[in-house]
């Protein structure tokens, strides 16, 4: 079906309608964009409410609902960030417990945050010696809940920033036997459904909510997405709400207008050819790769291992196995020789993210630069890698909930001063977003040292009011 939310706001821009209402721009009579301005509108009489949906939206919400294969969809125009304060609010209250993966994004700390809940963490599976997160396993979920029966929600991100999924099927089968609600992070997901060559989604697994942002892999704007519901676990009365208060109450309709133009093109004969131009040339980009020996492109091979269910093929995972140069300085080369912007540059590898809408010659583009550097990098002595600098971690102690730790009185010292004391900040290497520390967690020496070293490999930590990252805050009770 057509994008039906786009083709009423072009015909409201180029009706004979004078706008004495917002946004002040009145139609792009000044500032810029006019074109774009004219479809800018305000909850006007015939464009519905999203915080109240009952015409066009609602009808937009449906159709979305029925291409993702869910029961019901929302329509996020605040990121998935909305849908995951959501999810949790309306899953959790003060002082009940959620149960979460370690390597979630901060938006589900926030959530926590929010909400007053007692957050315990699973903690993923872990390549060592790669330095990222696998998946979360079956087992280690039924541990969690066998210590936490009354655990309210389980969140888990599937798949990864690496493009890693979990068993949600067997999580969801765990989960469900304890009356608790599955909330997936599915962001970098929302693709998976269209086509064979990606794995299944967490709705076709039986997940109860999941939050997808359109915008990371789909023809969507920034700040796109989607949440999804399907199931009688969830208080669907209480989701909405929670919803209408963490979403704007001006919701941008060429926001809205750009999820359900997505959708519409998923529907139709353009998006499905999209996809499998897509998947030919990521066959045949990652066939390009088979024989390097110095930059290896990750693939199949990591399934059915530490906790990873299956993968997600249009990330691009490029590890350097012998350490000859980082990811950052691999990220660096590719950039500066070759104007190449990477996702991801960590420590020992770098994350090319792709989408049906890359073309042929940026496949071309980056196949180039990536043999050229891999014979250039085969040349260079071999590095000793120091494990000691990776980010894998053991859950810290907390002394306080998070959101105790958030809202108590802190001070800031040095690094070094700050060793056995008790974090008042997020600690949070980015990207991808996972935190290494948590407000109300104790700040141990091996935990300043890994901060110490993202600084020193140029790796971005957010959530220190030092932007140095040399002094840290603390909880001064």
């Amino acid at each position: 079906m057509k994008a039906i939310l786009y083709e009423k706001l072009k015909e409201y821009a180029q009706s004979n309608q004078y706008p004495f209402h917002m946004p002040g721009h009145k139609g792009g009579r000044e500032g810029i964009f006019p074109e774009v301005a004219q479809m800018d509108i305000t909850e006007i009489d015939g464009f519905d409410n999203l915080h109240q949906p009952e015409g066009i939206l609602a009808k937009a919400q449906e159709l979305c609902a029925k291409t993702f294969g869910a029961e019901q969809s929302y329509f996020l125009i605040n990121g998935s960030t909305a849908g995951i304060l959501a999810a949790i609010l309306g899953s959790c209250g003060d002082g009940e417990k959620i149960l979460l993966a370690r390597n979630c994004h901060k938006s589900v700390y926030s959530a926590v945050i929010l909400s007053g809940a007692k957050a315990e963490y699973i903690l993923p599976e872990y390549f060592t010696e790669m330095d990222f997160y696998g998946g979360v396993t079956v087992e280690s979920c039924e541990k969690a809940l066998s210590l936490h029966p009354d655990a309210k929600a389980l969140v888990i991100t599937s798949p990864s920033y690496e493009g890693f999924t979990s068993d949600i099927a067997n999580i969801a089968e765990v989960v469900h036997k304890k009356g608790t609600i599955l909330i997936v992070d599915e962001a970098h997901g929302s693709h998976m459904k269209f086509h064979p060559y990606f794995p299944k989604t967490a709705l076709e697994q039986g997940a109860d909510i999941v939050i997808q942002s359109l915008h990371k892999t789909l023809p969507s704007f920034t700040q796109t997405a989607v949440m999804h519901i399907q199931g009688d676990t969830v208080d669907r009365t209480r989701l909405q709400q929670a919803l209408s208060m963490v979403q704007s109450t001006s919701p941008s309709y060429l926001f809205l207008a750009s999820i359900d133009s997505c959708r519409s093109w998923l529907d139709g004969q353009e998006g499905k050819e999209a996809f499998d131009k897509y998947v030919r040339q990521l066959q045949e980009f990652r066939s390009t790769m088979a024989g390097n020996q110095s930059i290896l492109l990750l693939g199949k091979e990591v399934c059915a291992t530490h906790g990873v269910a299956d993968m997600d093929l249009g990330k691009l995972i490029f590890y350097i196995p012998q350490g000859q140069v980082t990811g950052v300085e691999l990220g660096k080369l590719l950039r500066q020789r070759f104007g190449l912007q990477m996702e991801l540059c960590g420590n020992t590898h770098i994350i090319a993210m792709t989408s049906p809408a890359d073309d042929e010659e940026g496949f071309l583009r980056l196949q180039q630069a990536i043999l050229h550097l891999e014979k250039e990098i085969s040349e260079i002595p071999i590095s000793t890698i120091d494990f000691s600098e990776k980010m894998r971690q053991d859950i810290p102690v907390a002394k306080y909930t998070p959101r105790q730790g958030y809202f108590a009185p802190k001070k800031e010292v040095s690094l070094e001063e700050s060793i056995g004391n008790i974090c008042g900040e997020f600690v949070i290497p980015y990207p991808p977003g996972a935190p290494l520390l948590v407000p109300g967690e104790v700040i141990s020496e091996k935990m300043v040292k890994k901060m110490q070293a993202c600084r020193k490999k140029g790796i971005c930590l957010i959530g220190c009011e030092d932007s140095s990252s040399q002094k840290i805050r603390i909880i001064s009770l």
